[in-house]
């Protein structure tokens, strides 16, 4: 009938039809190939105080929740209509999996082990490879060295050139202690210059001083050694945009360096790293 009328069913569709006198009523699922009889129809609403557990769910209007998990083999995703985190300062996370027995360890979950994340004060961070435009080249290092930079060049069709620029500072502590509690981390802070070449030397386009966050994010008691196991987090993470609108051919020359950080812990048991990294693009 539906063929008649030129509509053709695909996987999942869900046919209701009632005889001529009204008698016998039935609703099908189309398969791929056949209409089956579903296992079990229920009409109206339902409540389900506990758990659902099954294979897939299908909604043909809206699915609604609070809060979202998305975990894959490695990693996971996180959404959610209230903050969560280490201090609730999240609404999206994505990152590798942070999980204790199978499930999300929200209190592991920080800025700095994120590869990307928004905020609930509106803030958002992307880690990855941004690739757009006709022309695009970009460039990162990982040198942890107080006066580290990267630059890049890219060729020019006279076009509008954006610059995306960050810098990703990153300390985490996890050792075992006879307290509950570790003294909260200095904030950590640096400053970063981006520059462009021009004629036949680097002038400054933007000067940035920035102060990151600190604290601690975890403190649970372990049995086996009678200790408290204490983790503490440093985070400094930025990104900018500068446009260049020059318009001309030439190649172009942009570099990001560091001209100092302050308080990043990088000895004992602190695990410290840092990122700076330049992607231009012309559109």
């Amino acid at each position: 009938m539906l063929a008649e009328l030129g509509f053709l069913p695909v996987i999942g569709d869900i046919l209701t039809y009632r005889n001529a006198t009204g008698s016998v009523i039935s609703t099908k699922e189309y398969n791929g190939s056949t209409w089956g009889s579903p296992a079990l129809l229920v009409n109206g609403a339902i409540i389900a105080t506990g758990s659902i557990a099954g294979e897939s769910i299908k909604a043909n209007a809206l699915i609604q929740s609070p809060k979202i998990e998305f975990i894959g083999t490695t990693h996971m995703r996180i959404s959610s209509a209230n903050g969560f985190g280490s201090t609730n300062q999240f609404i999206e996370w994505f990152g590798e999996n942070m999980l204790v027995n199978g499930l999300v360890d929200y209190a592991s979950i920080t800025k700095a082990n994120a590869i990307t994340y928004l905020t609930t004060d509106g803030d958002a961070y992307f880690g990855g490879t941004i690739i757009s435009g006709t022309l695009q080249t970009s460039l990162a290092t990982s040198d942890t060295s107080p006066t580290a930079n990267v630059d890049i060049e890219i060729g020019s069709n006279g076009g509008l050139i954006a610059v995306n620029y960050s810098i990703s500072l990153n300390s985490l502590y996890s050792s075992y202690l006879d307290t509950a509690t570790m003294p909260t981390p200095p904030v950590p802070s640096c400053v970063v210059v981006f520059e462009k070449f021009v004629g036949v030397d680097w002038e400054v386009q933007d000067t940035h001083s920035l102060t990151g966050t600190s604290g601690v994010s975890r403190s649970i008691y372990d049995d086996e050694s009678g200790k408290w196991l204490n983790d503490g987090y440093q985070s400094l993470i930025a990104g900018f945009t500068y446009m260049d609108s020059s318009y001309d051919t030439v190649n172009k020359q942009y570099r990001l360096r560091l001209l100092s950080i302050t308080n990043l812990n990088a000895l004992g048991d602190w695990s410290s790293s840092q990122r700076l990294s330049l992607t231009s693009s012309e559109g």
